[in-house]
């Protein structure tokens, strides 16, 4: 579960952007001196690409900029990176609270006035980013605590929440525990979280994380899961590259009747992609992030013509009719089926539309075209793959009995 932010092992590195040399050389050698990495930029198009090749913990950015604005200037890049943006600090000469208003309405994480004083630009970071919090410069144990939860690490940051590892005294083991600033949320993400747990809290299945609890604790909500110790399907496909037919098998098949409980408590996933399915030793695959899910019967949070999901794995019908039922997750399944058959993601657009169009028009390989494929399998994967709906399996608990079929015949290789 990763962001691709610096790992927690890494020292915390942060990004400036203001183009008044002495400020940043000041705020450079507070950084350097609690071990720090910074780097400083004086142009918002070179900073943009900095952070989009490589994002750091924070940014700090100065309201005086050439030909823009730090608010301007964040929201370009909440608008490439989304909600994993880097938490922002925006400096400025006043403190005016139109200002103020202003940079927390962009979604900044918080304000520094200049002159700005090492003390305090050292406490808004460390609130900010959680690896500070950690490198021994005179954090205190509330920092690491969460009400009752023991944070033992950060597993992944966005702009709003953030999914920690940790540990509770009416648990066992660990657990993985979201939370969301309610002073950084708008209405519509807090009901995003809320719906989010009330759908949590009536599942239970071994290839679903399993619901703990939630609450509240100062200004953050939050939800526990058992923690799943596996690697991201989309991580273990990028370092080992193409999987066996029966290990895609058996994977689909985990997945597949994960899918089938949540089609029978009437919930859509929305979101079914690699980087969403935990590769257990113990569990198998386990389908987690139900940021996107929503009840069959729930069109309010879905805008009109808004396409929801990870566009590489979203049905043809989100995309020309807006129209979502139980077999679009089946289409996106089938999508990371083919994707573990090959190794790689089975479209390469350079953009949305390039994307979206290849899709409409099937322009993807075939599941029975690849090398040495289990044929039954290679079927199977190509029918959920289908354009329209009704040539797919209609419900998931017919993909269970196709899957388990041909692991009872055993896979038969082209």
């Amino acid at each position: 579960m990763s962001s691709g932010r610096n790992t927690l092992d890494q020292p915390p590195r942060v990004t400036i952007l203001t183009t008044d040399r002495e400020l940043g050389a000041r705020i450079e050698k507070a950084l350097k001196q609690r071990s720090v990495i910074s780097e400083q930029s004086a142009r918002p198009n070179e900073c943009l690409q900095k952070v989009l090749d490589n994002p750091p913990d924070a940014l700090i950015v100065d309201m005086k900029l050439p030909s823009t604005t730090a608010i301007e200037f964040y929201n370009r890049i909440r608008g490439e990176v989304g909600l994993d943006s880097p938490p922002c600090l925006i400096l400025s000469d006043s403190a005016e609270e139109e200002i103020i208003t202003r940079a927390y309405e962009a979604g900044a994480a918080d304000f520094l006035v200049k002159p700005v004083s090492t003390g305090e630009l050292m406490a808004k970071l460390r609130l900010h980013v959680p690896k500070l919090r950690r490198s021994g410069t005179g954090h205190t144990d509330r920092f690491n605590k969460i009400g009752a939860f023991k944070i033992i690490e950060e597993l992944r940051r966005g702009n709003m929440s953030v999914l920690y590892k940790a540990t509770h005294p009416r648990y066992e083991g660990p657990l993985a525990l979201k939370t969301l600033e309610n002073k950084k949320c708008d209405l519509d993400t807090l009901l995003r979280f809320r719906r989010e747990v009330n759908l949590l809290t009536h599942l239970e299945h071994p290839h679903l994380a399993k619901f703990c609890e939630a609450g509240r604790s100062r200004d953050r909500f939050y939800f526990a899961m058992n923690f799943i110790d596996g690697r991201p399907l989309d991580s273990v496909l990028e370092e080992d590259g193409a999987l066996p037919s029966q290990v895609v098998l058996t994977h689909l098949r985990d997945l597949a009747s994960a899918i089938a409980h949540l089609h029978r408590h009437n919930i859509l996933h929305r979101d079914i992609k690699p980087a969403n399915i935990l590769l257990s030793n113990d569990k198998g695959a386990v389908l987690v992030d139900f940021g996107l899910a929503r009840h069959i019967r729930d069109q309010q949070l879905t805008g009109s013509h808004m396409v929801i999901g990870t566009p590489l794995y979203i049905a043809p019908e989100c995309l020309e009719k807006d129209q979502t039922d139980e077999r679009s997750d089946l289409f996106s399944l089938g999508m990371v089926g083919l994707q573990m058959l090959l190794g790689k993601a089975p479209i390469d657009g350079k953009n949305l539309y390039e994307i979206f169009n290849r899709i409409m028009l099937r322009e993807f390989p075939q599941a029975k075209e690849v090398p040495g494929v289990c044929n039954d399998l290679a079927t199977v994967i190509d029918r959920l793959l289908e354009i329209d709906p009704k040539d797919r399996f209609q419900s998931a608990d017919d993909l269970v009995h196709a899957l388990e079929n041909i692991r009872s015949a055993g896979c038969t290789a082209s």
